[in-house]
């Protein structure tokens, strides 16, 4: 006679083999009860497990089969959702530091007397020093207090920003060295942020939370290039505009360690305890994981051709303007600039996000595949951008 599970004798495996697990101690006690009501809340599946069970061949007797998760369909307290409001006002600034030098980049050059390359250096350096300085930052996230290392890294950033905007004009040297540490002061957030939002969500909760702290990348990227203009232009001196952001990121530091929760490692995954490894074993497993690797390459690629167009995109419009024999307002430039950014960035999140999940039910590999098909989808909008800059420039008004 063909043998089949007992579904009773099942939930009783999964409950005795639950309590041998040391991250069982940490779940919550509604999620242990095998009750109705609990039976009605709980949305895993025990099926996989009885799959990989001897003799067994029939599973439709575990359809409709309650079991447990932790923390799915939960409601998750206010103050996981002030951590996210408060990590994506700190990226916000982050994103408007590091523009609002390119949108003041054509005063920085007439000041410091630098050409074109010694004005991309300005980027490289701080791409190197954040470059570096990251894996270095994730490594001490995931062993010690994270919103220690988030506060004080936004503190240190503000206040190398700060100090660029004293720096006289014969000393370009010590400008490009505050600018590394700006680069090594982001790196310090922008890895470890991710992870406390992860860790105070959920499945497609955590997914939405990551979405709307990722929303800060673009909208940050354009008031950089808006609000260090019109700052600069305000006052009359490009050294205000980098005045701004050190102000918002001390509110920031403040709101950090007064109000940030930095939750346990793995805390709304049942909690489960982590155990620290050695650097070789995380170079030794990043290595082995062939998905993440294509995706950091990828990323690269984008985030390098990116990166250029952000920095000099300004600049090369307002040059296009003059070629045709009108007087450039780069303030102008860079504040249509900083719309276009703002408004395409945020638009372009919506409809990628809303793209992947929509073809995540045809397919598990909806998000690359989203990913392939929008950076594949703007290089000819990119080129013809660019060959077309010095004949027709729509948007600008005219002096």
């Amino acid at each position: 006679m063909e043998k089949t599970v007992d579904v009773i004798s099942m939930r009783e495996m999964i409950r005795r083999s639950s309590r041998t697990a040391e991250a069982y101690e940490h779940l919550p006690k509604h999620a242990l009860s095998l009750s109705e009501s609990s039976e009605r809340d709980a949305t895993v599946d025990v099926r996989p497990v009885a799959s990989s069970l001897p003799n067994t061949r029939r599973l439709s007797d575990l359809e409709g089969c309650p079991s447990i998760h932790p923390a799915r369909d939960k409601i998750y307290p206010r103050r996981s959702y002030i951590c996210v409001g408060i990590l994506f006002f700190v990226n916000l600034i982050n994103y408007m530091d590091r523009f609002t030098v390119a949108g003041v980049l054509t005063d920085i050059k007439e000041y410091y007397e630098l050409d074109n390359s010694e004005a991309g250096l300005l980027q490289t350096i701080f791409v190197i020093s954040y470059m570096v300085m990251a894996p270095v930052f994730g490594y001490l996230g995931d062993r010690y207090n994270r919103k220690f290392i988030i506060g004080c890294g936004v503190l240190f950033w503000s206040l190398t920003t700060l100090l660029g905007s004293f720096v006289p004009s014969g000393y370009v040297g010590v400008f490009m060295v505050l600018r590394a540490f700006v680069g090594t002061g982001e790196a310090s957030y922008s890895t470890i942020a991710p992870t406390i939002i992860a860790d105070l969500f959920f499945h497609s909760m955590r997914s939405k939370m990551l979405a709307l702290f990722y929303f800060a990348i673009p909208f940050g990227s354009g008031l950089g290039y808006i609000v260090g203009s019109e700052v600069a232009n305000l006052f009359g001196n490009w050294k205000w505009a980098l005045r701004v952001t050190p102000v918002l990121g001390l509110l920031s530091v403040i709101l950090t360690f007064t109000t940030l929760h930095d939750p346990p490692r793995g805390q709304a995954d049942g909690g489960s305890p982590l155990k620290n490894t050695n650097l070789k074993e995380d170079v030794q497993s990043i290595i082995s994981n062939r998905t993440f690797m294509w995706s950091t390459g990828g990323v690269t690629c984008v985030a390098f051709a990116v990166g250029a167009l952000a920095w000099w995109a300004p600049s090369y419009m307002t040059y296009a303007i003059s070629v045709n024999g009108n007087d450039a307002d780069k303030n102008m430039v860079n504040f249509i600039f900083g719309v276009i950014t703002c408004v395409a960035g945020i638009t372009g999140v919506i409809l990628g996000s809303a793209s992947s999940q929509y073809y995540r039910r045809f397919s598990a590999r909806a998000d690359p595949i989203v990913c392939a098909f929008g950076v594949l989808g703007s290089v000819p909008l990119v080129f013809a951008g660019i060959a077309v800059a010095h004949i027709n420039i729509l948007l600008y008004p005219g002096p």
